[in-house]
């Protein structure tokens, strides 16, 4: 069956590829657009990211696999979600000037979340607050601020099951 994706070059689909090689029926179409695709039954499949993981018992739906807990249970390692990335060329002063505001943002973030919520609900897909506190806080985690060792191997680990050679230098160490 024609599985729905909501991108070739996301975290999602690489996960997807890795948890049904043979699945080869594949349709790209903005996150968004899927959970309104299967809650009509205009498609069967698809792979909700986003708020759309906390909503879709909400309409019906149920879940094949997730495949957070996939990659979970088969390299008892995080899913590596995204980040922020850094030039490597730029100026030391320059990444640890980014790197520090980027800690003093998600600082002042956490503490004021609630006088963010306007902001966030009219950019988000679900609007409820607990949606919403769980989406950031599955996205806005302790990786964010420092990837840690674990996440270091959890990035090497994608990268390698995705059919690349991890690069040690990969990843700059902020301060």
């Amino acid at each position: 069956m024609e599985v729905l994706l909501p991108g070739e070059h996301t975290t999602a689909y690489l996960l997807f590829r890795l948890a049904f090689p043979q699945a080869r029926r594949r349709r790209f179409v903005p996150y968004h657009q899927i959970l309104p695709a299967l809650a009509s039954q205009k498609a069967r499949a698809g792979v909700l990211i986003h708020e759309e993981r906390f909503v879709y018992q909400a309409y019906g739906l149920r879940v094949v696999r997730d495949l957070g807990a996939w990659w979970e249970e088969e390299t008892g390692l995080p899913i590596p979600l995204g980040g922020p990335l850094v030039r490597r060329d730029l100026p030391q002063e320059v990444k640890v000037a980014l790197a520090q505001a980027l800690r003093q943002s998600l600082k002042l973030a956490q503490e004021r979340f609630v006088e963010l919520l306007p902001f966030i609900r009219s950019r988000a897909q679900e609007i409820s607050y607990e949606v919403l506190q769980a989406h950031i806080r599955t996205y806005v985690n302790p990786y964010t601020e420092d990837l840690g060792e674990e996440g270091r191997r959890a990035l090497e680990e994608l990268v390698r099951r995705a059919g690349g050679q991890p690069k040690k230098d990969l990843l700059w160490e902020g301060p």
